[in-house]
């Protein structure tokens, strides 16, 4: 009897460590998920133009939330004297995916942009923070 019951042990254990180990991998899963929506996106500088004056820096990026929303490339503008992370700009041009956006002061207020024609652009303002845009 005791022979016959082995396999079923051996089996029964098997099935206890993988239904562990399963339970461990979602829960660190779930942790996972929950640090990263409490620590933010992933933010990745790409380019910093700055002003004819230095006083304001037009700032592109890339942001990188996770599943829940795609990659995008963003700019903002902030003061050279910041000291601000990226990730807490502003941004006026919020475009779908990953691009190289040209970037040109025409002068200390007016900044000129040229835009992907082939990608969704989320967000396209005509000013920000006291700067006209232009685009292209």
């Amino acid at each position: 009897m005791v022979k016959n019951l082995k396999p079923v042990v051996v089996v029964v254990v098997a099935l206890l460590v993988v239904g562990a180990a399963g339970a461990l991998g979602y829960a660190g899963l779930q942790t996972y998920r929950s640090l990263r929506t409490a620590l933010g996106c992933d933010v990745t500088t790409k380019e910093k133009v700055v002003s004819p004056n230095r006083d304001l820096i037009a700032v592109v990026f890339e942001k990188n939330c996770g599943a829940t929303t795609p990659e995008n490339t963003q700019i903002g503008i902030q003061r050279s004297s910041s000291r601000s992370p990226e990730n807490d700009l502003t941004p006026f041009v919020v475009v779908h995916g990953h691009h190289r956006l040209a970037i040109k002061w025409l002068d200390n207020d007016h900044i000129e942009i040229t835009l992907p024609k082939n990608d969704k652009v989320y967000r396209q303002n005509s000013h920000a923070e006291g700067v006209s845009v232009t685009y292209r």
